[in-house]
């Protein structure tokens, strides 16, 4: 009985070890001129894509190499980059691919 109550006990302290670290994970993105902001920081953004359709709203979760993962409503959606116009993240600011995926915070482009 105590074995098992100990194999529990190990269980949970590694199941919470786990999720700690994969929730502190923080994803950055580099500015034109070198600085980096943090994904949680840049707040709600809207996706443009190259359709021209768009979504408002949406926190950047993560950027991988294929693809964004975003919330939007309450729900988590994945966007491949190919896909991806701009993510603007204010008036004067978007995020942009480049060839290699690589996202960079730069000046708005003009239209």
């Amino acid at each position: 009985m105590k074995t098992a109550l100990k194999i529990s006990i190990a269980t949970l302290i590694i199941t919470i070890g786990a999720y700690t670290s994969f929730s502190q994970t923080q994803y950055f993105i580099y500015r034109d001129n070198g600085t980096k902001i943090a994904l949680e920081k840049i707040g709600p953004v809207k996706i443009i894509t190259k359709e021209n359709g768009s979504s408002k709203n949406c926190i950047i979760s993560r950027v991988n190499p294929s693809y964004i993962v975003y919330e939007k409503d309450f729900s988590l959606h994945d966007l491949p980059i190919e896909k991806i116009l701009r993510i603007e993240i204010s008036k004067e600011e978007a995020i942009y691919f480049d060839e290699e995926n690589k996202p960079k915070i730069k000046k708005k482009l003009p239209e």
